[in-house]
């Protein structure tokens, strides 16, 4: 799961994207590429862990992945996650989402 989640759009150009499972996983790699395939540099804070938000996730269970720079305004960009083991080693179904971003926004 993710928020902003699949198909969202108007999303603010400074907001955290937020990467949550049902169960601890391992392994996982994340990115993050704007609509011409080029990647964006974040960084990948558990959840439990983000001083900015009050949030408790269950440990392995959540990220905020946090754009080096904000994002440009009214761009399609696509999460992509893969390579993630569950707790028995499993590897699970790779995952993407879209998002838009707001035109005309500004960073907080």
């Amino acid at each position: 799961m993710t928020n902003p989640a699949d198909g969202d759009i108007g999303v603010p150009i400074d907001a955290g994207i937020r990467v949550a499972f049902t169960e601890s996983v391992t392994h996982q790699i994340f990115t993050l590429k704007d609509s011409s395939g080029i990647g964006v540099r974040f960084t990948a804070t558990p959840i439990g862990d983000d001083p900015a938000t009050e949030e408790i996730e269950p440990a392995g269970q959540g990220w905020v992945l946090t754009p080096a720079k904000p994002l440009k305004e009214a761009e399609r960009y696509r999460i992509e996650v893969k390579a993630a083991k569950d707790a028995a080693g499993n590897v699970m179904a790779d995952y993407s989402a879209t998002f838009t971003t707001a035109k005309g926004t500004t960073p907080a």
